[in-house]
């Protein structure tokens, strides 16, 4: 059950957006928006935590890159962002490091690195981030910001109406492209209309 904290209004370099904690017995996250529109669809990103891209602003992930866009898009248009920590796909910051650590030392992908540790390359299933956008926006239709295909099916599954899915590619970088590329190989991420 989804338990909600008071609003916050704070500044962001693209200008206020309002804040509202969101919670589980498993998972937090944020509920972040600018306006919503009072009819037609809206405009949504699932997002989550990633402190490499985000905090320390590594070169080599679009997580920071797609997060900055989608803000800076919603502030002049309205839409929402549901920011969830839940770093590593799901499998949690350790597990993210030891990954990346192997990825290094073996010249392995992500995806691969998960199987080797028994793990789902994507171990999200996206209930919390759908039954937030439920209590939130009840009965609305979205367009969701992704390239992530599970994000769409997970969300759907959960009841969440998607009329369109817009990609959100930001590769900014040699070593993003390369990011990218493997997504696309590896976890079939969609980088095309």
């Amino acid at each position: 059950m989804i338990c909600r904290t008071t609003a916050i209004t704070i500044p962001t370099r693209a200008g206020d957006v309002t804040i509202i904690g969101v919670e589980s017995v498993a998972k937090q996250g944020v509920y972040v928006y600018r306006s919503i529109p009072s009819h037609g669809p809206v405009d949504v990103r699932i997002h989550s935590s990633c402190v490499f891209s985000e905090s320390l602003n590594t070169t080599d992930c679009d997580c920071a890159p797609q997060l900055d866009y989608f803000l800076d898009s919603i502030v002049p248009t309205g839409g929402v962002l549901v920011y969830v920590f839940d770093e590593g796909r799901g499998a949690g910051i350790m597990t993210k490091i030891e990954a990346i650590a192997k990825q290094q030392s073996d010249s392995m992908n992500s995806a691969d690195v998960y199987r080797s540790f028994s793990l789902e390359p994507e171990l999200r299933d996206f209930a919390f981030e759908a039954e937030v956008l439920a209590t939130m926006l009840p009965d609305r239709d979205i367009v969701l910001h992704t390239n992530n295909p599970a994000k769409v099916l997970g969300l759907t599954r959960s009841g969440i109406s998607i009329v369109r899915s817009v990609r959100l590619v930001r590769d900014d970088t040699d070593a993003i492209k390369q990011y990218l590329e493997e997504k696309v190989n590896h976890l079939g991420h969609q980088l095309g209309e």
